[in-house]
């Protein structure tokens, strides 16, 4: 089982799913999501997806 990122808590979600995380999250978090979107910005380009 793939454990839920440090960020999991904080995230916001529309009609579309997730987009983005709260303003008001620890700077740690806001980093961590930064590093995931740029993993997943990364694979993307390399097309390998991230489950």
């Amino acid at each position: 089982m793939r454990e839920m990122p440090i960020w999991w808590g904080y995230a916001e979600f529309d009609d579309d799913g997730l987009c983005g995380i709260s303003p008001n999250a620890p700077d740690e978090v806001k980093k961590a999501y930064e590093d995931y979107l740029a993993e997943e910005e990364e694979a993307t380009s390399t097309r390998i997806k991230i489950y």
